[in-house]
Parts: C-alpha cells; sequence; structure tokens
C-alpha cells in the first residue's frame, strides 16, 4: 500500500491523509519568494535590447543615429537651457528629471552643429529624444524636423559682396570644408547694399561714418574683431529687421559658382572665337556657353550624336538652382543651334 502523505489546504490547514497517488489542490498564482533566478540578463551591452530598452531597435537601424560611445569625444555646441528644459520630465511617464549618464544615453544624431541625444527613462525605460541646441520652424504648423538655429546662420560683411565673402568662399573650398560650410551658413548678405537701399539720405556709406551715425562711438577698423563686433551693433541701432535681412541675402554657394564660372570661360571660350568671327553667336552667348563648362568641341559632339533638338536641349536644360544653362529664350537658341548645324555640317 501506498505511503500517505500530508498536505495544507489553500487556507493552511492540514488536510486529511492522502494518498501519494492523489495531487494536492493548489493554487494556480503562485510567486516565489525568493526568485533570485527570475529577471532578465542583457548580454547586448551597454546599448542594452528590447526588454531592458523599448524602442532601442529602432535606434539600432536607422543610419543617421549612432548608438556607439562616439559621443564621449568631440566637440559640440550645447546650449545649456535648451538641454535642461528638455530634462525636466520625461514624455512618457512625466517622473523626472531624466538622469543625464553614460548608461541612460543611448545614441546620439547629429545635425550639423546641433544633435539629439537619446536617453532612457530609469522609470519607464522609455527613449526620451532631447535637442542640445534651439531649433525653429519657418512654419510652426508643418510636418517634419525642425531646423537647428546654429544650423541655419547667415554671413554678414560690410562690402562683402566684392572682397570678404569671395576670399572666405575660396579659403574654406581649399580647406576642403566646403560643404560643411554651406550646410551651417545659409547665405550671404552685403550689409553696404543694405544700407545704400534702405537708407538713401545718409551722406556716406562706410563702416566708419555708419558707426559714428548710429551708434556716435570711434573705433579701429583695422581691426577685425573690432570690426565684426562694430557691424553687429550698427545693425541693431539702424533697426534693420530680419525680415529684411532675408530680403537681401543670397545663397552661400553663389561665389564659388561665380569663381567656377570665370575658370570655365577663361578656358573655355577661345574654342568659339571662330562661331563668333562668323556671325554664328555674339559674345555674350559665348561666354554663357563656355561658362558653363562646354566648349565648340563638347558642341559638336553632341549635334553629331543627337542633332539640333540634343543642343537646344542642353543649352536651355536647368542647373541645379533653377536656371538656365545658357538661355531659357527657345527663339534664340533654335536660331543660334541652326547656325552652328549649318557650320559643323560643312566641316
Amino acid at each position: 500500500m501506498a505511503d500517505s502523505v500530508v498536505c495544507r489546504d489553500k487556507r493552511g490547514r492540514f488536510s486529511k491523509t492522502l494518498q501519494e497517488t492523489s495531487e494536492p489542490e493548489v493554487a494556480e498564482n503562485i510567486e516565489i519568494d525568493h526568485n533570485y533566478g527570475v529577471g532578465h540578463l542583457c548580454i547586448a551591452g551597454a546599448t542594452g535590447c528590447a526588454v531592458c530598452c523599448p524602442g532601442i531597435d529602432k535606434l539600432l537601424g536607422s543610419t543617421k543615429i549612432n548608438t556607439s560611445t562616439s559621443w564621449h569625444s568631440g566637440r559640440r555646441l550645447v546650449e545649456w537651457g535648451t538641454l535642461l528644459d528638455h530634462l525636466k520630465f520625461c514624455s512618457r511617464c512625466y517622473n523626472g528629471p531624466l538622469i543625464l549618464s553614460h548608461e541612460t544615453i543611448k545614441g546620439e544624431m547629429k545635425c550639423g552643429l546641433g544633435g539629439y541625444l537619446y536617453i532612457q527613462c530609469t522609470s519607464c525605460q522609455e527613449l526620451n529624444r532631447v535637442p542640445y541646441g534651439s531649433t525653429h520652424k519657418e512654419n510652426p504648423s508643418s510636418k517634419g524636423m525642425p531646423s537647428f538655429c546654429v544650423n541655419t546662420k547667415l554671413g554678414a560683411a560690410h562690402n562683402g559682396k566684392n572682397f570678404d565673402f569671395r576670399v572666405l568662399s575660396t579659403a574654406v573650398y581649399n580647406c576642403n570644408m566646403y560643404d560643411n560650410f554651406t550646410q551651417i551658413v545659409m547665405g550671404f548678405i552685403d550689409s553696404l547694399a543694405l544700407f545704400r537701399s534702405n537708407f538713401p539720405k545718409i551722406e556716406k556709406y562706410n563702416q566708419p561714418f555708419l558707426a559714428q551715425h548710429f551708434c556716435k562711438e570711434e573705433y579701429n577698423a583695422h581691426n577685425a574683431v573690432d570690426d565684426v563686433n562694430m557691424l553687429d551693433k550698427i545693425l541693431i541701432a539702424a533697426n534693420v529687421s530680419k525680415e529684411l535681412m532675408l530680403k537681401l541675402c543670397y545663397n552661400s554657394n553663389s561665389h564659388l559658382l561665380q569663381e567656377n564660372f570665370i575658370k570655365a570661360k577663361a578656358k573655355n571660350l577661345p574654342s568659339f572665337h571662330p562661331l563668333i568671327a562668323s556671325g554664328v553667336m555674339k559674345m555674350t552667348t559665348a561666354e554663357n556657353i563656355a561658362g558653363s563648362g562646354l566648349n565648340c568641341a563638347h558642341l559638336k559632339l553632341i549635334y553629331t550624336r543627337k542633332g539640333e533638338d540634343g543642343l537646344i536641349d542642353v543649352l536651355m536644360s536647368k542647373t541645379a538652382f533653377g536656371k538656365p544653362r545658357v538661355s531659357n529664350d527657345k527663339k534664340l537658341m533654335c536660331s543660334v543651334v541652326q547656325k552652328m548645324g549649318n557650320m559643323f555640317s560643312e566641316l
């Protein structure tokens, strides 16, 4: 006969002796008191996995977000007020403040000189995207990511169009930094043109005179730092609005494009001298074609392959800025192309 066992019922009292084959009735929801072996052991490293860091998969799958520890090194422009404001509480559980530490920072997305840190909340494990620089939108109700203020700057200089901006653009290009430069400096403003167009009754427009006129100050115009600081004071004292500055600014690519145009024109223009001499085209048309990077041999090759229609398409094609390569006057282009075709056929 099988040995009997003594069990307790659900209320903790001893029950009757039961056979060994009998199964005691116990509660289904039993929690182990000392549950040292229960839990999640993450082996994914500092970034964590989807269990201990919900949403980390999206960060790891993004090409724009760096989830390594590269944020440990390098220089960044940090606006403390903006950073601290976004660390006040979690966007999900509203507990706060968010802790800024090696363990809670799970990734970084750089946007020029600004960027975002992805910080994990220690209460609900939510990933919060925290900017460390102020942002803005042209239309607050529009969709999409905002722009960082530090990345949308305008360069201002007095008579800069004829000197400062040309020198600066060439220097930046020679240092292989032009792409980064144009991402941050969106445009240039020549303050000389600004004052001439909006303050027509001023006697002189040189910067020392403007400093005396608007600020009642004198300064060392041969000191570059003093020169820049004084221009800032003049623009503030003259109540020059942001809208006016944006109206008169032009693209920061303009000077480099102009330099490239001049170089290409000097290189390619001699090949058009026979066409100019024979009356096929005028000098201005030849200069525009040469400045776009084409010479007479290129045009002849295009004509051989695609005929007059191919030449018209190339000469009237749009650039990256939406402007025609040579001219948008189809009547003029057809006349020039027809004369070129006749000349190429005779050669």
